[in-house]
């Protein structure tokens, strides 16, 4: 007999990781799986970029805003690990981002009993069984399971412009493959490199280029190079529950509005000390008369070739002049698609397609997410059956909630207790 799941969890990394350390804090026992595609369990593994830190407090981890007592805490990681004392001594604000992985993982490993590594769930579809609807979640290899509930936990897709997306490869590669392909390329003598974008991550990869002797660096932009994050204590408001319910009550005119005008604490912006770090090493080189970083700002790649090096073919846009890079090596660090934005909006995920006529959408397009993360599709059983969206949120409940770690204990809590209720009236 098939095994029916109450959740089946696509993905398994923070966000996912999140619904399982609040599942446990319920007396209910809840069925769950995660089908998780790679292999092995790691965070941000191609970005580990030294001196590199997380962007938030280390207490907005998975459950310190709703259980400060877990066991799942950062802080009880660190006693764990006996360097609670050493951090608190460590003179900087933020945790270095590999330590934050190695929580993330330790975290993760406490869950592998529930977890299937190597799923790559290209399905979702429903189905009648034993005259109930359930969903069916179909992997790469043919694989099917059967669930009364979905997370969808996978986030966004890298964006690549189009004109290097041909080109993809040990050359050409997203920030994702960061430190894996640049020190092969390094190896392989690989000295001109071109960073497309002027996100955090791009700042953080031209610092680390700038740390490998004899290495080029061209970096191009869209806007007047790198813009600081809005990191003001009110602005930070958004990341606090009761905005996040004030932005669900506003009209969908008003909630792009306001997504729009956040967008400078979240999206395309970089924390001062990182800024601060990349300029000096750029006035620096200019000093000693050897600058190793060109600056292409407002310049948007019309064309590229690859011959025996990448030939980019760039355009400034407010003077429309014309210009070609040659590079042995790109990193495209623009970012991930996200569901709320012009031409980086997949309106409903990919991954949803068979379900697309169910799902409710709003006036400006996107698909409704309701308050508790969920999408409200209506059975072949006239059952509603949901899909907790945790990670493509912001058009519903704001860019300060769009699968980032500071509202994830939040929203993992919010799901965990929708859920819990759902699975009971469907019980009784």
């Amino acid at each position: 007999m098939t095994k029916i799941y109450d959740l089946i969890g696509v993905g398994f990394g923070p966000n996912n990781i999140g619904l399982a350390v609040h599942a446990t804090q319920k007396d209910d026992d809840i069925n769950m799986v995660f089908l998780e595609k790679r292999d092995e369990l790691t965070w941000q593994n191609g970005m580990m970029v030294p001196g590199a830190d997380i962007q938030h407090s280390p207490h907005r981890d998975f459950i310190t805003p709703t259980d400060p007592t877990s066991d799942y805490t950062f802080l009880n990681y660190l006693k764990s690990h006996n360097r609670l004392l050493n951090f608190l001594n460590v003179p900087t604000t933020f945790p270095f981002r590999l330590e934050w992985s190695l929580y993330v993982q330790w975290v993760a490993s406490h869950f592998l009993e529930i977890v299937k590594l190597g799923q790559h769930v290209t399905k979702i579809e429903q189905t009648l069984k034993n005259g109930a609807s359930v969903f069916r979640v179909i992997t790469e290899d043919g694989k099917e399971y059967l669930g009364r509930s979905v997370a969808l936990g996978t986030g966004g897709k890298p964006i690549i412009p189009e004109e290097l997306e041909p080109y993809l490869g040990e050359r050409v590669y997203h920030l994702t493959d960061y430190q894996t392909k640049t020190n092969q390329a390094i190896k392989d003598g690989c000295k001109k490199f071109a960073v497309v974008g002027a996100s955090q991550s791009a700042v953080e990869i031209l610092i680390d280029l700038y740390r490998k002797p004899g290495v080029e660096i061209t970096a191009i932009t869209r806007g007047i190079g790198f813009r600081q994050k809005d990191l003001s204590p009110f602005t930070e408001h958004i990341f606090f529950p009761d905005f996040v319910e004030w932005f669900q009550r506003r009209d969908a005119d008003s909630r792009r509005q306001i997504n729009s005008e956040l967008e400078t604490a979240v999206y395309g912006r970089a924390d001062k000390d990182a800024l601060d770090e990349l300029y000096r090493l750029w006035y620096e080189d200019h000093l000693q008369g050897q600058p190793r970083m060109e600056l292409k700002n407002y310049c948007e790649i019309e064309k590229a070739t690859i011959n025996r090096s990448i030939n980019l073919f760039i355009r400034e846009k407010h003077s429309n002049t014309q210009s070609s890079i040659k590079a042995d090596a790109v990193i495209v660090a623009t970012g991930f698609e996200r569901l709320e934005r012009g031409i980086n909006s997949n309106k409903t995920p990919s991954i949803l397609k068979d379900l697309e006529s169910s799902i409710e959408h709003d006036r400006g397009g996107n698909i409704y997410i309701a308050p508790d993360y969920s999408l409200g599709i209506i059975g072949e059983s006239g059952h509603r059956l949901p899909i907790f969206m945790t990670s493509f949120s912001a058009p519903s409940h704001g860019v300060g909630d769009a699968g980032t770690f500071p509202l994830l204990a939040h929203r993992s809590a919010a799901i965990i207790s929708s859920l819990t209720e759902q699975l009971k009236a469907h019980k009784e």
